[in-house]
């Protein structure tokens, strides 16, 4: 049984994720919410309402609420994604919204609401901007993933034109034409909202992308956040996006961008997030952004702090032309603080520029060299860069081909290092004598919380006490601050030669309290 007597009497969210309300579901909550803030289970009802999450599954029998602590749990915020709701339980809603000022969240993703359930969802916003007096406290609306078209999405202009939404999910709206959009961003001049997601909608047109560079271009209003990724965004549109005085831009899976024109477009940017994963970009945008992230030392400071390029088929020679753009000087420097470049087939040589760029660099925070083709070679660069101990907070170098050499010169590096507090070797091809050189830094290392080795060439039950070990840092802190660590790690090879490693059974001892495991 379900109840809400535990629930914090300031409870500000209350989030019904993932119900299968429907429409009967729908009307009984939407009585609740005008009048019955406080929902009081005990005793069950006729109706039971199936709540679904990943790993749990229940049904909650509702009775009858407590109208006397109605207030006691009033949610200022009521995200309310339930599956299947429909056109006509979006009716019950929209009254509900009306009655309610108070609610400043409402999540309809992902509900089959067509052009019906929406003008419902949006009269109810407005009749209840009118009738507070503009006192309405709603920001956020999520109608992602949604059915309705053309004159459901201009329902909703007009409810961003009253200037009370702050945040607007729009995403993965297949229903709506290349004139429904085009019309919409054009109406968005001097917009009140903060964050708009458009995401996924792949047929989002030039002409709109455009007129939205246009609209916002004329009048950015408050927007800072725009998310256009999987819009398939036209190379002639990019740059003009790129221009607006955004704060974060998302052009994922755009199309390939003139280079000189993506310079241009950055050079006075006010961005400090930028997402231009699976843009085809290659190794001549890579000069180009090299530029705009350390420029001449007369030039002005470009504001990104975090830049995301995965996919953009980089290699070699645009992790060497990347790298110039990631060093601490001229002061000072670059400024990034989050770099992701995923699966760019930078191989050694692309890592070891990064890595010898990064030697004097106090800015970045997150380095992700995930798939990347990186060997041995790389993994030893990275090791030196370690102990060069820069600032570095995060680094993953997941599902590459790193094995014990790699390993061992990872391991030096965590030996020196006070900085890094998460290391992604997953997917790798690491054994027992590369376990056993990470296990051994550990004792030395007191800032290290999180290790990733699932994935590697040993077995699971010692790649998680190696893990557990990791997660020990204030333990292994205490110890460093009361004596040097005694460290013992061995492998220990059977008296009899074996053909491989997985029939050697091994034997690895590890920690301050050593501990031995067969391999």
């Amino acid at each position: 049984m379900l109840t809400f007597d535990d629930l914090d009497p300031e409870l500000e969210a209350l989030d019904l994720q993932n119900q299968e309300l429907g429409k009967k579901g729908a009307q009984r909550r939407s009585g609740h919410l005008p009048e019955f803030p406080d929902l009081h289970f005990e005793e069950p009802l006729e109706m039971g309402v199936e709540m679904t999450a990943v790993d749990l599954r229940f049904v909650v029998w509702f009775n009858e609420v407590e109208v006397v602590q109605w207030f006691k749990y009033v949610c200022m915020m009521f995200a309310k994604a339930c599956a299947n709701i429909g056109d006509a339980g979006c009716a019950f809603i929209a009254g509900a919204l009306q009655r309610n000022s108070s609610l400043q969240s409402v999540n309809l993703r992902n509900n089959h609401i067509g052009e019906e359930g929406v003008e419902s969802i949006t009269e109810g916003l407005a009749l209840s901007w009118k009738e507070t007096g503009a006192g309405i406290q709603l920001k956020e609306l999520n109608l992602g993933h949604n059915l309705f078209g053309d004159a459901g999405l201009h329902a909703i202009s007009k409810v961003v034109a009253l200037g009370f939404l702050q945040l607007l999910d729009l995403s993965n709206l297949k229903m709506v034409t290349s004139d429904g959009w085009q019309t919409f961003c054009s109406t968005l001049v001097g917009c009140r909202l903060t964050t708009l997601n458009l995401r996924q909608n792949d047929q989002l047109p030039e002409a709109a992308a455009l007129a939205l560079a246009l609209a916002l271009k004329t009048d950015v209003g408050a927007l800072q956040e725009l998310d256009l990724s999987l819009c398939s965004v036209s190379a002639k549109a990019a740059p003009q996006l790129l221009q607006l005085p955004l704060r974060q831009l998302q052009l994922l899976g755009s199309e390939q961008m003139d280079v000189q024109e993506l310079g241009s477009a950055l050079a006075g940017s006010t961005l400090e997030m930028l997402d231009l994963c699976n843009c085809q970009l290659g190794p001549a945008a890579a000069a180009t952004l090299a530029d705009v992230l350390l420029p001449a030392a007369a030039g002005p400071r470009n504001p990104l702090t975090m830049l995301h390029l995965d996919r953009n088929l980089l290699g070699f020679d645009g992790a060497v032309a990347l790298s110039r753009g990631l060093r601490g000087w001229p002061a000072p420097g670059c400024r990034l603080q989050v770099l992701t470049l995923r699966e760019n087939r930078l191989g050694d040589g692309g890592v070891g520029a990064i890595a010898e760029a990064l030697e004097d660099n106090v800015a970045l925070k997150e380095l992700d060299l995930s798939s990347n083709e990186v060997g041995d070679l790389g993994g030893q660069s990275m090791g030196l860069l370690l102990q060069k101990d820069p600032r570095l907070a995060s680094l993953s170098l997941k599902s590459n081909h790193i094995s014990d050499a790699g390993a061992e010169a990872l391991a030096q590096g965590l030996e020196k290092n006070s900085w890094l507090e998460e290391l992604d070797l997953s997917e790798n091809h690491i054994k027992m004598a590369g376990v056993g050189k990470l296990c051994a830094a550990l004792e030395h290392n007191g800032t290290l919380e999180t290790l990733v080795l699932e994935g590697n060439e040993v077995k699971s039950d010692i790649l998680d006490s190696v893990e557990q070990l990791a997660t020990d840092v204030m333990v292994r802190r205490e110890r460093l601050e009361r004596q040097p660590p005694k460290i013992a790690v061995t492998i220990e090879e059977p008296e009899s030669p074996v053909a491989s490693d997985s029939e050697a059974g091994q034997v690895l001892k590890c920690g301050g309290n050593p501990k031995t495991y067969k391999n």
